[in-house]
């Protein structure tokens, strides 16, 4: 599967191994953002994902995830990956709607209540521990598509919400036509299921 649009950024710095076309599609004040964020700046009940896909994209079941890398107590870093559900239409269609354009399907995501509760514990336990607070944080949708894919480019945005403070944009036009090669591009985003 291909994870597209998927952005992980340190608090402290960008990862070196970031592709240079991905970078070059993240704003600079989502850098700016990201880079102050810590664990204590996510509120599990605010965390959303929005994706905005080329028309005939969608995210697979399953399929969107955000991943954080912790600062562990004894060094090191650790990771926890949650896997999102989808929200109800109308209950956060009006807050993206100004992320919505012409020709592309706009899709929101949130934790489910069992891993609300245990990115709480994770927010609590790290508040408590002594040490870096940093977080890296990345979000991913793996894509499918309902008919044949379209010629030309296949936009894929990425918004993340991690608080009350409102929406960001992580990755913006990232076209998955260069991200994989043409003969990889059936097998990376195949056709939906259901």
């Amino acid at each position: 599967m291909l994870r597209i649009a998927a952005l992980t950024i340190l608090a402290t710095s960008l990862s070196g191994c970031a592709s240079v076309y991905v970078m070059s599609h993240v704003p600079t004040a989502t850098m700016a953002r990201l880079s102050a964020m810590t664990v204590a700046d996510i509120d599990p009940r605010e965390l959303l994902v929005v994706a905005r896909l080329a028309k005939g994209l969608e995210p697979q079941p399953g399929g969107v995830k955000v991943t954080l890398g912790l600062s562990a107590p004894q060094g090191g870093r650790r990771t926890e990956t949650f896997a999102l559900e989808a929200v109800p239409t109308s209950a956060e269609m009006v807050a993206v709607a100004k992320f919505q354009r012409l020709d592309e399907g706009l899709f929101v995501y949130q934790l489910s209540a069992t891993d609300m509760l245990r990115l709480s514990r994770i927010v609590a336990e790290t508040a408590q521990a002594s040490g870096s607070k940093s977080i890296s944080i990345s979000a991913g949708v793996d894509a499918c598509h309902r008919g044949p894919l379209t010629e030309g480019a296949l936009p894929s945005t990425t918004i993340l919400k991690a608080n009350a403070s409102g929406y960001f944009i992580l990755a913006q036009d990232l076209d998955i036509r260069r991200l994989v090669s043409a003969s990889e591009l059936a097998a990376k985003v195949p056709a939906c299921v259901s």
